[in-house]
């Protein structure tokens, strides 16, 4: 995620290809309160592993999330 006060330009593409002009500042909104929700989860998902040292469980966690987001890339990059 790197540093919060930048723009990313696949994000500003994905708002303007996929979101109609009246709903894009309430979809920006979400999708930013969306990048801070998940960075909080994974921070403490993270610092959770580290300091129990359970690692599978850590590793099952994260392995979902990579497929849901996954899954979730692919309904979007769809092109009928």
């Amino acid at each position: 995620m790197g540093l919060n006060g930048l723009s990313n330009p696949s994000s500003d593409a994905l708002s303007s290809k996929y979101v109609e002009t009246e709903h894009r500042g309430r979809f920006n909104s979400f999708y930013n309160i969306s990048k801070i929700l998940g960075t909080v989860l994974a921070s403490s998902l993270v610092a959770w592993g580290v300091i129990s040292n359970n690692t599978i469980i850590l590793f099952i966690i994260l392995t979902f999330f990579f497929f849901l987001q996954y899954f979730a890339i692919l309904k979007i990059d769809y092109k009928p």
